[in-house]
């Protein structure tokens, strides 16, 4: 009874988004995720299908194998110039770059300073596949002036976003850091303005 009254009255906590790295394990895994499913939610139902089919770690070397071998024929079968921008978002996500991008999204033109976290080739739709983190502005405690808090702004790139390459309409490498936060938003200015105009 105690533990649910403090279930009842505890702060709620922040949904943190599955990884995509979980999420493609969990599709190794035969696990159905649905969109309201946190990372906790996911690791949980990932260790469930583990306890329900003792087999599955073999199950799962054998589906990744065929994943690779279907990978490599998509991959020896593209052109060399998407052969190069694999090459291209492969170094970046491993550095996690940071890149000015413009996008298509639905109907509209996106343009956002994106870091770029993890590359793959969608071998049912034959294209390169770039998952980003888009960022967010978050306020952290920065110090303490004797008095109160010293609070600052900062940019926090956790917000996932996948995008094929067909998609991109433009991208260029740039170096920000997280408490330039001007700086994000004179980049994207300008680049709006310079499409618009």
């Amino acid at each position: 009874m105690l533990k649910l009254l403090f279930r009842l009255f505890a702060p709620s906590k922040p949904f943190v988004p599955p990884t995509q790295k979980q999420l493609d394990y969990a599709a190794l895994c035969g696990v159905a995720i649905t969109h309201n499913m946190d990372r906790e939610a996911v690791s949980n139902a990932i260790d469930a299908a583990f306890t329900a089919d003792p087999k599955l770690k073999f199950k799962i070397n054998a589906r990744r194998k065929r994943k690779e071998k279907e990978a490599k024929v998509t991959l020896d079968a593209m052109p060399a110039a998407e052969k190069r921008e694999l090459k291209k978002w492969a170094t970046a996500a491993d550095e996690h770059d940071h890149f000015l991008v413009v996008y298509k999204s639905d109907r509209d033109t996106i343009v956002d300073i994106l870091e770029c976290d993890d590359v793959r080739v969608d071998t049912g739709a034959k294209t390169i596949v770039i998952n980003f983190l888009a960022p967010r502005v978050d306020v952290i405690v920065a110090g303490w002036d004797g008095t109160r808090e010293v609070r600052e702004q900062e940019l926090c790139w956790d917000q996932p976003l996948v995008l094929s390459a067909s998609e991109i309409i433009e991208s260029r490498k740039v170096q920000i850091y997280e408490d330039q936060i001007k700086k994000y938003q004179s980049t994207i200015a300008r680049k709006r303005k310079a499409l618009s105009g």
